[in-house]
């Protein structure tokens, strides 16, 4: 039996983040800027959130935290265990 995946909405969170963005400034967002910012509130890199982000590499507890701080969520409504 293999062992169970650990996934992750961050790609939908941080497209959230840019809709709401361009939304309200009525301009053009890159992901890169977004994925600098939630870097530097997690205390971490923007390849270390762009690995996370393409669930290439799983992650700490302190940034999960930290990511659900940023999202105003649950750490759960980020990550979830894909058991298929």
């Amino acid at each position: 039996m293999d062992s169970p995946l650990v996934r992750n909405n961050l790609k939908e969170l941080i497209i959230r983040e840019r809709s709401m963005l361009e939304y309200r400034h009525g301009i053009k967002v890159n992901l890169i800027e977004i994925k600098s910012k939630v870097a530097s509130y997690c205390g971490t890199s923007t390849n270390n959130i762009d690995m996370i982000y393409k669930e290439y590499s799983a992650t700490s507890m302190y940034i999960a935290l930290k990511l659900a701080e940023y999202f105003k969520c649950r750490v759960e409504d980020i990550f979830y265990i894909d058991e298929d």
